[in-house]
C-alpha cells in the first residue's frame, strides 16, 4: 500500500468567506438525510441540504441548510422552495425535497451571526422565490388571414354612425344589420 507523504503538493484551503446578501440563483444540489443525534429532537430525521449558486460572480459557492419534519419554520421554507420550483406539495418533506433539487431558483441568502460567539458567522437562506418569467416570444410571423368577404348591403339600408353597421327599414322599424 502506497501511503501518502508528499505534503509539499498539497494546497493550502481556501480562506472561507461569506457570500455578500443579496438574491441569487442557484438549485439544491444535495440531500442527506440523518437523525438528530441529541437534544430534544434526538433520533428525529434531519435533511441536510446543500445549495449552489449557478449565476453571478459567486457560482459553484455553496449555502447549506437543514430541514425538520415536525418543525414550523422548515414546513415553511420547504413549502417555499416547492413553490419557487414548481414542485408539487405531495408526500413527505424529504419527498418535496427531492423532487425540489436539480430546478433553479432565486435564494435571498443572508448572513446569520453567531449570538454565543462560539461559532463564525455564517450564510443563510431567508428565502425562497422562483425565477423571473422570461419575456413571451410571440410565435413567427405568420401570413395574414384572408379578408372575409363583405356582405352586401341591403336595398334601401343606411350605414351606422360607427361606419362598420347597417340599418335596414323593416315593418316600419330600424334593425341594425
Amino acid at each position: 500500500m502506497n501511503e501518502f507523504s508528499d505534503w509539499g503538493s498539497v494546497e493550502d484551503a481556501p480562506e472561507y468567506t461569506l457570500i455578500p446578501k443579496g438574491d441569487y440563483e442557484m438549485l439544491l444540489e444535495k440531500i442527506n438525510q440523518e437523525s438528530i443525534k441529541s437534544g430534544i429532537n434526538a433520533g428525529k430525521p434531519r435533511y441536510n441540504c446543500q445549495f449552489t449558486i449557478t449565476d453571478d460572480s459567486h457560482a459553484g459557492r455553496k449555502v447549506f441548510m437543514g430541514f425538520m419534519d415536525d418543525n414550523e419554520i422548515s414546513q415553511r421554507q420547504a413549502k417555499a422552495l416547492a413553490l419557487a420550483t414548481n414542485t408539487p406539495l405531495v408526500g413527505t418533506m424529504y419527498q418535496v425535497l427531492t423532487n425540489s433539487a436539480g430546478k433553479d431558483f432565486i435564494a435571498n441568502v443572508g448572513i446569520r451571526k453567531d449570538k454565543s460567539g462560539e461559532y463564525p458567522d455564517q450564510n443563510t437562506i431567508w428565502s425562497f422565490k422562483s425565477l423571473p418569467v422570461a419575456q413571451y416570444q410571440p410565435p413567427q410571423a405568420y401570413a395574414p388571414a384572408p379578408a372575409l368577404p363583405k356582405k352586401p348591403i341591403p336595398a334601401g339600408a343606411a350605414q351606422g354612425a360607427d361606419g362598420n353597421s347597417w340599418w335596414i327599414m323593416v315593418n316600419g322599424a330600424w334593425q341594425q344589420c
